[in-house]
């Protein structure tokens, strides 16, 4: 028997697209939005994302982590990026038909001027350090990550739990106002 999470307009942060810095921006907001209510119950940040940029979504990670409320994430669907998400937060719950994927960081473009060397520098440690919270948040050795993600194998329902990539398989429902508002998941 599934554990079910009531989604509210007070406990509820949605990741549904590419994370970029257009549709990062406003789940940051709604993040600070919630932590600011005087409300020690949790987040829930409801994944259905393809991945994106690992810069906004570290900048997610970051703002998630200063929360006085713990944040936790449902991952429905976490590619590249939003893996790094579901990886860096609390509990990881995913549904009975969840879908994730990890691989190793692209990057496509790079503008190149006087600090390129800088920027390049620090982007390239900072996905190393993703790849070492990852492995180590799901029980591998950093050269078996590696090799897990040359593969790029996607992982479904309860293999997800099998690799450890999450902690709980649940379902949920959305309060009426949720549901009301169109923001139901």
């Amino acid at each position: 028997q599934a554990k079910e999470i009531l989604l509210t307009e007070t406990n509820t942060v949605i990741i549904d697209s590419q994370i970029d810095r257009e549709s990062i921006g406003p789940a940051i907001l709604k993040l600070l939005e919630l932590d600011k209510l005087n409300d020690n119950t949790p987040i829930y940040v409801y994944i259905h994302s393809p991945g994106g940029i690992v810069v906004e979504a570290e900048s997610f990670i970051y703002v998630a982590l200063q929360s006085r409320r713990k944040v936790h994430t449902i991952a429905n669907f976490a590619a590249s990026a939003a893996f790094t998400i579901v990886q860096s937060l609390n509990r990881r719950y995913i549904l009975n038909d969840s879908q994730m994927l990890t691989h190793k960081v692209r990057f496509y473009m790079f503008l190149v001027d006087n600090n390129s060397e800088k920027y390049l520098k620090e982007a390239l440690d900072s996905s190393l350090q993703s790849y070492a919270m990852s492995a180590k948040r799901i029980g591998m050795s950093l050269s078996d990550y590696n090799i897990l993600m040359s593969k790029e194998v996607w992982f479904k329902g309860v293999n997800i739990l099998r690799m450890n990539m999450a902690d709980e398989i649940i379902t949920y429902t959305c309060s009426d106002k949720l549901l009301k508002s169109g923001s139901c998941p």
